[in-house]
């Protein structure tokens, strides 16, 4: 039930802004991406109350905002040098190139990569499909081929995909979800294209089955490293921000590059 709630609260809540974007779909990624980056420094084993982590932060910020204010995107370099010069200088237990790693990794997971969506979202050029839709129709993609998973691995997984990381996902699960984006992709390309033809959904259907089971698959390497079931507990029933948006993190750049690509 708990579970049932979240999304009800959620669902409407992400369609809203993304409907509205401009500042307050920038400002709902930023809060999103400085969720999951939080998650992130825990996940590597970094405190999370610290001036690199605070810089880290910014840095995080600014990679959100410059899609829709060009001047943000001159930040993050000076910001993201200052968080991990401090991680190298004041490295926990003495180890500065593990600290350096891990600050490096959470710097860009899962900030730079959930900034693609924005990009999409509020295209810096004028493009030939409307964002709004497309944008809806991508995460529609990313949550129909998830849920196809789910139900194909539960009812016909019988080979593991990655037993180390995750045990409980199979190949039919992931062969499952490719084909339940398949559908929805023709489906979409029907009935609610918004102005994307046929080709260029499938092929947004075939980034989501590659490239979302590879980010639920990461952030199943980085819990299993911590030790944790989940990232987090913030969204009630769900975990984490890392567990809700694994997937898009990993399909947003590769989908943003596709669809910036046709414009």
């Amino acid at each position: 039930m708990t579970r049932i709630l979240t999304a009800l609260v959620g669902i409407p809540l992400f369609v809203g802004l993304t409907w509205l974007g401009g500042w307050p779909f920038v400002a709902f990624i930023g809060v999103i991406a400085l969720a999951g980056q939080k998650e992130a420094f825990a996940l590597f084993g970094g405190e999370t109350a610290t001036p690199g982590n605070l810089a880290a932060f910014l840095a995080a910020l600014s990679m959100v905002v410059a899609p829709a204010w060009g001047p943000a995107i001159w930040l993050v370099a000076p910001l993201g040098i200052a968080s991990l010069s401090w991680f190298l200088v004041r490295a926990p237990g003495g180890q500065p190139l593990a600290a350096l790693g891990g600050a490096m990794a959470a710097l860009m997971y899962p900030a730079a990569f959930l900034a693609c969506l924005v990009l999409v979202r509020i295209p810096p050029a004028p493009v030939v499909w409307d964002p709004f839709v497309v944008t809806m129709g991508l995460v529609i993609l990313i949550w129909t081929g998830d849920t196809a998973a789910y139900y194909a691995g539960r009812t016909l997984g019988k080979h593991k995909l990655a037993p180390t990381l995750s045990p409980k996902k199979t190949w039919e699960g992931a062969i499952g979800g490719g084909v339940g984006a398949m559908a929805v992709a023709l489906l979409l390309s029907s009935v609610w294209s918004g102005g994307l033809a046929m080709p260029h959904w499938l092929v947004l259907a075939g980034i989501v089955a590659v490239f979302g089971p590879l980010g639920d698959l990461f952030e199943s390497a980085l819990k299993r490293a911590a030790g944790t079931k989940d990232s987090a507990s913030i969204l009630p029933g769900h975990g984490g921000v890392l567990d809700r948006f694994d997937a898009l993190s990993f399909v947003a750049p590769l989908a943003a590059a596709y669809l910036l690509g046709l414009a």
